[in-house]
C-alpha cells in the first residue's frame, strides 16, 4: 500500500515537470521593459498575428508566460474592466529578472488599439502583410536613422568671371581772354575679368537661410580728354588739344546680405534662389582733378597741357539677386555654381561736380560649399 502511494507521488511530479517544459509560466517573477520607440502587441505569438496595440519605450510589462521568442504579457484593463493579454516579441524588450513583480503599464502607454482587443478574432480575419523582422535597435540609433543631423552653418568659396562696363562724362568751362574755353572728359570703365567670392551662411530652416558674402571688384578706366583754348589775338578762334589716359583705377567691392530659398532637384542636387541688399564699399573712380596749361611762343598757335589726376570715392547701398546649384558629394561638402547680378548708384563729388557711377554687374562663380 505504501509503495502504491509513493508511485502515485512520483507520477504526479513527472506530470508537473512535463507541463513546465512545454510552457514556462512565470507569474510575477519576471517583467520586461520595452527598449524601442514603439513595440507591437499581437493577438497571437506570430508575426502574422493581428496587432491589437502598441507600447511606448520604457513601459514595464508583467510577463504571464514565455514561449520561445515571445512573451505573453498583461495589458491594462479594458473599458469594461476585464484584464487583457497579448504577445510581444523578445527582440523589442529586455528582461528584468529577479525583481519584484511589476505593475501593469498605465493606460497612457497605449498609443493605438484595434477593435480586435474587445472581441474574438475569427480564423478568417484578414491578416496584415508580413514584413521581415529587424534586430532590436536602441532609441538613439532609430532617431539617427529617421532624423539625420542637419548641418546648419556653411562656408562658400568660389571663383569665376565678372562682367561689367560703364561710362560717364564730365564737361566744364573756364574764362580766358574775354571768352569761354571748355574741357570734355569721357571715361569708359571696364570691370570684366576674374572674380572671387566668399560667403558664410546659416540655414534656420530646412529650405531657408541667410548668407553674408564678400566679393572684391576692381577694374580699369580709360579717359579721353579734349580742351579748347581761346586765342589771345583772334576772337572766336580756338586752339584744340586732345589726349588719352589708360589704366586709371576703379574699384567697387560688394558686401551682400541675402535670403536663401532652396529646393531639391535630385537626391544629391539642389537649387536655390537668393536675393537681398548690397553694400558697395568705397566705389572709387580716378578722374582729372585740374588742368595746367602753357601757351607756345608767338604767334601763340599752340598750347601744352599738364593734367593732374586724383581718386574719389563713396560707399552706397544697392540690391542683388541670383540663383545657384549645389551638388552634394558628402554630408559636409558640395560643389557650388552660382550666378548673381547686383546694381547700385554712387553719386560722387568730383571737385564740385556730381558724377553718377553704377557699380555691380553680373558675376558667375564655381567653387565649394563646406557645412558644419
Amino acid at each position: 500500500m505504501k509503495k502504491a502511494f509513493q508511485s502515485r507521488q512520483i507520477m504526479a511530479a513527472l506530470i508537473v515537470l512535463f507541463a513546465l517544459c512545454g510552457s514556462v509560466h512565470l507569474g510575477a517573477s519576471l517583467k520586461v521593459t520595452v527598449i524601442v520607440n514603439s513595440a507591437n502587441i499581437r493577438i497571437e505569438p506570430s508575426l502574422d498575428g493581428v496587432v491589437i496595440s502598441s507600447i511606448k519605450r520604457g513601459a514595464v510589462l508583467l510577463v504571464l508566460e514565455k514561449l520561445e521568442d515571445w512573451y505573453r504579457i498583461e495589458l491594462p484593463s479594458g473599458p469594461k474592466g476585464s484584464a487583457r493579454a497579448g504577445y510581444i516579441h523578445a527582440s523589442v524588450v529586455a528582461e528584468n529578472a529577479g525583481e519584484d513583480a511589476p505593475q501593469s503599464p498605465p493606460a497612457e502607454n497605449i498609443v493605438k488599439e484595434s477593435e480586435a482587443s474587445e472581441k474574438a478574432v475569427s480564423p478568417e480575419t484578414k491578416k496584415p502583410a508580413v514584413s521581415r523582422p529587424r534586430a532590436a535597435e536602441s532609441g538613439s540609433q532609430v532617431l539617427a536613422r529617421r532624423e539625420p543631423g542637419r548641418k546648419k552653418i556653411y562656408v562658400r568659396l568660389g571663383g569665376g568671371y565678372a562682367s561689367k562696363k560703364g561710362h560717364y562724362d564730365l564737361n566744364w568751362n573756364f574764362a580766358l581772354y574775354q571768352e569761354n574755353g571748355s574741357v570734355t572728359e569721357a571715361y569708359d570703365m571696364d570691370m570684366s575679368g576674374t572674380a572671387f567670392e566668399a560667403g558664410i551662411g546659416y540655414m534656420f530652416a530646412r529650405n531657408a537661410g541667410v548668407e553674408l558674402s564678400f566679393a572684391p571688384a576692381t577694374g580699369k578706366t580709360k579717359g579721353v580728354f579734349s580742351a579748347s583754348f581761346p586765342h589771345p589775338f583772334y576772337y572766336g578762334e580756338f586752339r584744340e588739344k586732345s589726349w588719352e589716359k589708360t589704366g586709371m583705377a576703379y574699384s567697387a567691392s560688394e558686401l551682400d546680405l541675402n535670403i536663401i530659398l532652396s529646393f531639391p532637384v535630385f537626391s544629391k542636387l539642389s537649387a536655390y534662389l537668393t536675393a537681398g541688399g548690397t553694400y558697395f564699399l568705397d566705389v572709387k573712380i580716378e578722374t582729372m582733378k585740374s588742368l595746367d596749361w602753357k601757351e607756345s611762343s608767338y604767334p601763340y598757335a599752340d598750347v601744352s597741357v599738364s593734367p593732374q589726376y586724383a581718386a574719389y570715392s563713396k560707399s552706397v547701398f544697392g540690391f542683388n539677386g541670383g540663383a545657384g546649384l549645389d551638388f552634394r558629394f558628402s554630408p559636409a561638402a558640395a560643389l557650388n555654381v552660382q550666378a548673381r547680378y547686383s546694381s547700385g548708384e554712387a553719386k560722387i563729388d568730383v571737385e564740385g561736380t556730381e558724377v553718377a557711377v553704377k557699380p555691380g554687374g553680373l558675376r558667375v562663380t564655381a567653387g565649394v560649399k563646406l557645412a558644419f
